[in-house]
């Protein structure tokens, strides 16, 4: 099994100051859906992001022709949206939330779309794997026990990552965001991973403290 990464499209509703590619988007075209199908290939571990994937015209067909092809894809989206996707145990959903708190996600990704994201959050988890993908930096790292609390009430899980030094944001040392994390999983009681390094290494947080964990979903 492979693993394999497309970047649909262009198109995105946000614009994520934290986003590394955020001053190309315009400049994308969409990828033709036989194209993502051929390189895709079958039993691989498919990707897909964007720009926001679920602007992807047709996203509904390329889903299940990937999953016909016995892949397991996990779609990356900012969660503003919602599409009817195949229902299919081998299709995780990746939901953005980079804050709480409708003033500071307004101010990271330019709209107030809060409300939206966490409704539609709780409407794919009726049907799909959820995981909830916080990208911690300066500005943001104060919401992440906030979050951490929407994923354990909501049973989701949660993966932070430091963000990407783009965009003159302020990121965070990694030991910092490490200890944060083991406290919220000892405090609340919430399973966190934690990945970090160019390997994708991670470290899984519980109530019983920290162990390395392969991540496989």
């Amino acid at each position: 099994m492979k693993t394999k990464q497309f970047e649909l499209t262009g198109k995105c509703n946000l614009r994520c100051e934290f986003c590394y590619n955020k001053d190309y988007l315009n400049k994308w075209n969409e990828m033709p859906e036989d194209y993502v199908l051929e390189n895709a290939g079958k039993n691989n571990f498919i990707f897909i992001g964007g720009g926001e994937p679920m602007f992807y015209n047709g996203i509904e067909s390329l889903i299940e022709n990937l999953l016909k092809n016995e892949n397991i894809v996990v779609i990356s989206t900012n969660g503003s949206i919602y599409k009817e996707l195949p229902k299919s145990n081998n299709l995780q959903i990746q939901v953005g939330l980079p804050a709480i708190d409708k003033e500071i996600y307004s101010e990271i990704t330019g709209k107030d779309l809060i409300e939206n994201v966490k409704y539609n959050t709780l409407k794919y988890k009726e049907n799909f794997n959820i995981f909830i993908n916080f990208p911690v930096y300066a500005k943001n790292i104060c919401q992440l026990e906030k979050v951490a609390q929407f994923c354990k009430e909501n049973d989701l899980v949660l993966r932070v990552r430091p963000a990407i030094p783009v965009n003159r944001i302020e990121t965070v040392d990694e030991k910092i965001i490490k200890k944060k994390c083991l406290n919220l999983a000892l405090s609340y009681g919430v399973d966190i991973r934690f990945s970090y390094g160019r390997n994708g290494n991670i470290e899984y947080f519980t109530p019983k403290g920290k162990i390395r964990y392969p991540f496989t979903k």
